[in-house]
């Protein structure tokens, strides 16, 4: 279930992108078949069927502990590393379901581009304040150092958003020269939250290596000892 659970995750944003795009084609053209705008419809249907059904696995999380680790072994993907006791549980849920949005805006209100980000932009608010909490930053993942990543990662996708809705009101005023400076501040977000990934992935990797070059370092100081031990038993037996 793990396995076709993230494959429903992943696949979600180009799986329902094509079916929008084909009922979009379905309703304002002649030419789409109709068996394809069915086929797309159910598609669509199964899709919302089963981020219902994931809303409700994680949400019900049983009382036994037995049943809380099978549940956890059969539908964990979706809520990984996250803390399990808050409603930090529902942040991947949230994430896929941006990607439904950005799906859903992108060929529903191609006629009016600032439509478009603007409710992209409300969407991530919304992601960006489900990391704050009264008194500080929610602890949303169990590291502290991937909560505070994922952060600085979402508040640069906002304002990459922001700065497209900038590019979008002057882009028919402004000059050349102002137009290339904002679309590399959009350009530039995305870079950064690349790097914040891919700094916290680096620095995860040295200190797992740290872990265990410490556990090989005590294996081997328990195997010397044991050697010393057998040695100095060996020249007791001599003596």
């Amino acid at each position: 279930w793990n396995g076709l659970i993230r494959q429903i995750m992943t696949l979600s944003l180009p799986v329902v992108s094509g079916a929008f795009i084909q009922i979009y084609s379905g309703v304002f053209s002649s030419s789409v078949s109709t068996f394809s705008t069915i086929l797309a419809t159910a598609t669509l249907f199964g899709f919302f069927w089963a981020f219902l059904k994931m809303f409700s696995l994680i949400s019900n999380f049983p009382k036994d502990k037995y049943r809380i680790v099978m549940h956890t072994k059969q539908y964990g993907t979706l809520w990984e590393e996250l803390d399990i006791e808050t409603y930090a549980k529902y942040y991947y849920y949230i994430v896929t379901v941006r990607g439904l949005v950005l799906a859903y805006v992108s060929v529903f209100f191609d006629f009016n581009p600032y439509a478009q980000i603007i409710l992209l932009i409300i969407y991530q608010l919304g992601v960006i304040a489900f990391f704050v909490k009264k008194y500080g930053i929610r602890p949303v993942f169990m590291d502290t150092g991937l909560t505070y990543s994922t952060l600085i990662e979402e508040i640069l996708l906002l304002k990459m958003k922001v700065m497209i809705l900038v590019f979008l009101m002057m882009e028919k005023t402004a000059k050349d020269s102002t137009l290339i400076l904002i679309g590399w501040l959009i350009i530039l977000p995305a870079i950064l939250s690349q790097l914040v990934q891919t700094g916290y992935s680096i620095i995860m990797q040295i200190k797992n290596r740290k872990r265990m070059w410490i556990k090989i370092s005590g294996l081997m100081n328990v195997l010397s000892r044991k050697k010393k031990k057998k040695r100095i038993k060996r020249i007791a037996r001599r003596i």
